[in-house]
């Protein structure tokens, strides 16, 4: 048990090493956490840093799929109501991926 995770430990520094320059420190790190972990979902905005947790197999969602699962497990009365709010403050997301995953929970009326 220790070889392997000597060996998973080296592998994931190695990843560090290699993305540094390309992608930020503390974002890495969460990645590695994460697989050291195995964790169930990563949650990560950033469009690159997601494209990485992917290559090594892990489950990168971003605020939106956040709180899509919010709305399925009935933590969120209204996701359309979130993502107004998130728009309101500046978020950015595209018509299309709102639309997308309000369908998704059932809640497109197909306005924005």
């Amino acid at each position: 048990m220790r070889v392997r995770l000597r060996c998973m430990l080296y592998k994931m520094s190695c990843l560090l090493i290699v993305f540094l320059g390309r992608l930020h420190r503390g974002e890495l790190e969460v990645i590695a956490g994460a697989r050291e972990l195995e964790v169930d979902y990563l949650l990560i905005d950033d469009r690159s840093v997601r494209r990485l947790a992917e290559q090594i197999l892990l489950e990168p969602t971003g605020l939106i799929g956040l709180l899509k699962i919010a709305k399925i497990l009935g933590r969120v009365d209204s996701l359309k109501k979130c993502l107004d709010i998130l728009i309101d403050n500046n978020y950015r997301i595209s018509t299309k991926m709102y639309r997308y995953v309000l369908g998704d929970v059932g809640e497109d009326d197909g306005k924005l």
